[in-house]
């Protein structure tokens, strides 16, 4: 009977192995006749293994597993560790006046420069160059993109 747990058995489980998955699953994929179904397969894989690590209790499973293993462990090329992450600190109750002012002009500026972009996309369709209020030449912002696709399940 398969499991959810023997179908990890014959995927890769070191950075080699992926390698070479990575460069046979490419060499197939040129010559399949759906690439948009192995495209949306590959979609539900990635997200079936995005909802199983971002779960707690698998996390804690882990944990508890290194716990066991003094908070490390290497297998077959990987190192395991546990480790504190996403440390975050607020500042904001610290009554540090030089931090609270410092605050305030970055949220002001940041405002000031999202504004001030707004203006300039705004240019990007009109012409090429426009003289500013100040005499200088502003010229249109470059805007760039990549084409790729998005698959919603």
């Amino acid at each position: 009977m398969e499991t959810a747990l023997n179908i990890l058995s014959v995927l890769p489980e070191n950075k080699a192995q992926i390698q070479t998955f990575k460069a046979s699953f490419l060499n197939e994929f040129e010559t399949v006749k759906n690439p948009i179904e192995i495209a949306r397969r590959i979609k539900c894989v990635v997200e079936t293994f995005k909802a199983i690590t971002d779960d707690n209790l698998y996390k804690e499973i882990v944990i508890d597993a290194l716990d066991k293993e003094g908070g490390k462990c290497e297998i077959n090329g990987a190192k395991i560790e546990k480790m504190e992450g996403g440390t975050k600190y607020n500042f904001s109750i610290c009554n540090d006046n030089v931090w609270k002012e410092l605050d305030s002009q970055i949220a002001e500026l940041s405002e000031h420069k999202k504004n001030r972009e707004t203006f300039l996309k705004s240019l990007a369709n009109q012409v090429d160059e426009v003289i500013s209020t100040d005499g200088e030449i502003l010229q249109s912002p470059i805007k760039t993109s990549t084409t790729t696709f998005k698959i919603t399940l």
